[in-house]
């Protein structure tokens, strides 16, 4: 069967998708990106298109052609064309009527109009998708997991994959910081009420069991209060921990976890200096996955982030459950379902936190109304009513929730407050108020309430969850 391209020139991005033997995939690019951005850069006598254009781009942008998509059609009188040319900090100039790109290649001035440089980024294209079946690829794995470290350095060849170095270390793990984190926390407890609780048991176990409730917090707040009632000898600990905190505690064993990722090249045999040359002919895109849980604290994210300066470091799929999504695909793949899990349409994106609600000035408790790894899009609806006699305004506070089972909504980030007002004096509890909340394909939230009595409404839209 012949083998169909389609070809999508955008405004800041550009994509290829090949549908062959009733099967449609769309392209990764040779970093192993399936979006390019629509990008030419002009750099002494070379032009370089995508993403090397685009980081390059802060450096070079009076010859870096953008956005050439929008000026297609259009004469450089044109308003539309005006708007580009106030825009883009490559100079736009006139030619005959139409707009033409000035860059400078071997110092001298050179012209582009809009649809040399749509060529040049189809060529590109056209390019990858000759290339995508030879292409071969490098993968660094790092998980970071409760009691252990593992990073693996993974060949990808045309949908085999070999393991080609693994590097364990089973002294590093989360349940190493919850100590510290518990240690901090006794010593602090000492400091103010001076009794030693090191030597108790039980006061540790409740230390521990509250440090690891810290830790998922710090994750994704600048602070986490703990609590914890008699803890030893009748008395209270109340203590907030920064995440600051946390991480200076921690350290050591942070930067030790990236010592296996020297060891594991080591056996790999390639410095991180030339990785992109890895194993002679494979080209090294070092996708690095971060896997397991403690590898969604910032900083971890962030440490490995710098060890690999270039390249794109991965955590879409959430650490804590990408092990069971991996092992739920190869379990399928092993019941010969190839065909399917090859096809797109069974690549969902998915929430990746819980979205609660709570009305503000109620003892209403959080609800929560899309909950974690719900499919996107998705839309809800829930009724909402008043708390008190003849109320006029109400406050609907929204969050995003790490963990659904912790009380309290522990991990929890407020991310909208919307007020509807104007809703008619009643009783409490009498008013009908219905929210409705959509999770768009790229991201957003829109959040609508209207109260059916009066239909007055408020609106709002959070840009990315």
């Amino acid at each position: 069967m012949v083998a169909s391209l389609g070809v999508h020139l955008g405004g800041t991005s550009a994509s290829l998708a090949l549908c062959e033997d009733g099967r449609t995939e769309i392209i990764a690019n040779d970093v192993g990106d399936r979006v390019t951005p629509a990008l030419v850069a002009c750099v002494g006598r070379e032009k370089t298109v995508g993403l090397p254009a685009k980081h390059g781009l802060i450096r070079n942008s009076k010859n870096t052609m953008a956005r050439a998509s929008k000026l297609i059609g259009l004469r450089f009188s044109d308003d539309a064309a005006q708007q580009e040319v106030e825009m883009c900090e490559c100079k736009i100039i006139e030619k005959d009527g139409e707009p033409f790109f000035e860059v400078e290649m071997n110092e001298k001035p050179i012209y582009f109009s809009p649809k040399d440089v749509l060529k040049i980024i189809f060529n590109k294209l056209l390019e990858i998708g000759q290339n995508d079946r030879t292409i071969r690829r490098t993968v660094l794995v790092y998980r970071l997991g409760g009691t252990s470290c593992d990073v693996t350095v993974i060949a990808v060849n045309g949908g085999m994959y070999r393991v080609v170095a693994v590097e364990n270390d089973a002294s590093l793990g989360g349940i190493k910081f919850d100590e510290l984190l518990a240690q901090h926390l006794a010593s602090e407890f000492k400091k103010q009420w001076q009794q030693d609780v090191t030597s108790n048991t039980r006061a540790m176990a409740k230390l521990k069991a509250s440090a690891e409730t810290c830790k998922h917090v710090l994750s994704s707040r600048d602070t986490a209060t703990c609590a914890i009632e008699s803890l030893y000898g009748g008395v209270d600990l109340n203590s907030k921990v920064s995440r600051a905190r946390f991480e200076s505690l921690c350290l050591s064993l942070f930067q030790q976890s990236l010592a296996a990722i020297d060891r594991v090249l080591t056996k790999a045999r390639v410095s991180k200096e030339n990785i992109d040359q890895t194993f002679k002919d494979y080209f090294f895109a070092c996708k690095v996955i971060l896997v397991g849980g403690s590898a969604r604290i910032p900083r971890i994210q962030q440490l490995v982030q710098e060890y690999f300066v270039d390249k794109e470091v991965l955590h879409s799929i959430n650490p804590d459950g990408v092990l069971a999504y991996g092992a739920a695909i190869q379990a399928s793949l092993l019941q010969g379902r190839e065909v399917e899990l090859n096809n797109d349409e069974d690549e969902v994106e998915c929430t990746s936190k819980t979205i609660s609600v709570e009305l503000d000035d109620s003892e209403s408790l959080m609800c929560p109304i899309i909950h974690k790894y719900s499919p996107i899009p998705t839309r809800t609806t829930h009724t909402f009513t008043t708390a008190a006699d003849n109320q006029e305004t109400v406050r609907l506070c929204v969050y995003e929730v790490e963990e659904e089972d912790i009380p309290g909504g522990c991990g929890r980030n407020l991310v909208a407050k919307v007020v509807l007002e104007g809703i008619p004096p009643m009783a409490k509890g009498q008013a009908n108020i219905v929210g409705t909340f959509h999770v768009r394909r790229d991201g957003s939230l829109h959040i609508h309430l209207v109260e059916t009595t009066s239909q007055k409404s408020a609106d709002m839209t959070v840009d990315s969850i």
